[in-house]
């Protein structure tokens, strides 16, 4: 068996750089939400296909993600980006 130097023998596998290395692309195709308060913001869905003051429903890769509450407004829509501002009871996401 070879000998090892001191300082590779207490050195972990994983270095900093492998540490701190930008996370592969695929992840940033998946779906994100954020929750404060009464906002949420939803980032990487195809499309909204249901709005109505108490449901919001997204079309995603994956499946459908749906938003429950009362007087939810959409108060932003780019693509790929929405922000809802309501009083949120329920999020349910359904795989196809």
């Amino acid at each position: 068996m070879p000998k090892r130097n001191r300082r590779q023998a207490g050195r972990p596998h994983h270095t900093l750089k492998n540490l701190l290395a930008q996370p592969p692309a695929p992840l940033y195709e998946q779906p994100s939400l954020y929750w404060c308060g009464q906002e949420i913001e939803i980032e990487h869905f195809l499309r909204v296909t249901d709005f109505a003051p108490e449901r919001i429903q997204v079309s995603t890769r994956k499946g459908t993600l749906t938003i429950t509450g009362d007087a939810l407004v959409l108060t932003a829509l780019e693509k790929g980006r929405a922000l809802i501002r309501g009083r949120f009871l329920k999020i349910e996401f359904s795989y196809q």
